[in-house]
């Protein structure tokens, strides 16, 4: 009768020893999953999502991607910042503020302005700048002298809409009649100013790439390094042809409209003597 109780302790210390050790071996699978909404279809910038554009999908606890919501209700009503594609976790950072209103405004960051350029001056891209794309923004003018340079005035800019759209079609690029760019005030000052002297162009850029141009702008002659062709800023005496403000002006004619003779000096012949206020000659 002992041995039998003995051996029943045995088996049960040996139940729960093996227990715990499958609790540490392979942890609760439960436990280290977690359900987070996710797009069940396209979410557009710029709109309000409902309910039934989200799901809830289960995901690794360890890799639950920063800003993620577990419950449907906290992400319904608010205002899309960004596209969220199809089964793409949807975060803090894709939605705008509580409060916001659909539309464009919604789609700009803090702190930023969102200013548009026409057809005439979105050129270089050739219908491949979308929304979600970067560029950079050159200018093409002629400086006081009137020779042509180009430069790089603003850098990885954002495009928020082509035209009136804010959604991105990688499939069909198309030339577009304006697009919309995302900048701080400042930018868009400069940007204002450089379209007002020059042509603007637009440059696709790589949207991981965060590095500077660093590039020094172009003129003439670095079109034709190795070649003979030189050209030179025209001397001091031509320059004024190129600046009509730098010329003199004609002297203003003085306040009794009378106009002023310069008399060619008096050569005198003889011996003058001079009697108070009258002049006399003789002949010598």
């Amino acid at each position: 009768m002992r041995s039998s109780a003995l051996i029943i302790a045995a088996l049960l210390i040996g139940l729960v020893a093996a227990f715990l050790v499958f609790r540490v071996i392979i942890p609760d699978t439960e436990a280290a999953r977690k359900r987070i909404v996710v797009a069940s279809g396209e979410i557009l910038a710029g709109t309000a999502i409902k309910a039934s554009e989200l799901s809830t999908v289960e995901w690794a606890a360890e890799e639950m991607p920063k800003g993620a919501f577990e419950k449907i209700e906290l992400v319904t009503g608010r205002i899309a910042r960004t596209n969220v594609y199809a089964g793409e976790p949807v975060l803090d950072t894709h939605l705008a503020q509580v409060s916001a209103m659909a539309g464009m405004t919604a789609m700009i960051a803090e702190g930023k302005r969102a200013i548009s350029i026409g057809a005439d001056e979105v050129i270089g891209v050739a219908g491949f700048a979308m929304p979600g794309s970067y560029v950079d923004v050159l200018v093409s003018a002629k400086d006081s002298a009137g020779f042509p340079f180009s430069k790089v005035v603003l850098e990885r800019i954002k495009i928020l809409a082509v035209e009136q759209e804010t959604k991105s079609k990688p499939d069909a690029p198309k030339v577009v009649n304006a697009v919309t760019l995302e900048m701080t005030p400042t930018e868009a000052e400069r940007l204002d100013l450089a379209r007002s002297v020059g042509t603007l162009s637009l440059v696709l850029r790589n949207e991981f790439d965060r590095s500077p141009a660093k590039a020094p702008g172009a003129r003439l002659n670095d079109l034709f390094i190795g070649s003979s062709i030189v050209f030179t800023v025209p001397p001091a005496a031509s320059g004024a042809a190129l600046n009509p403000q730098a010329q003199p002006q004609p002297t203003a004619a003085p306040a009794s409209g009378r106009a002023t003779r310069r008399q060619a000096p008096r050569v005198v012949q003889g011996v003058e003597e001079i009697r108070g206020t009258g002049r006399m000659e003789t002949a010598q």
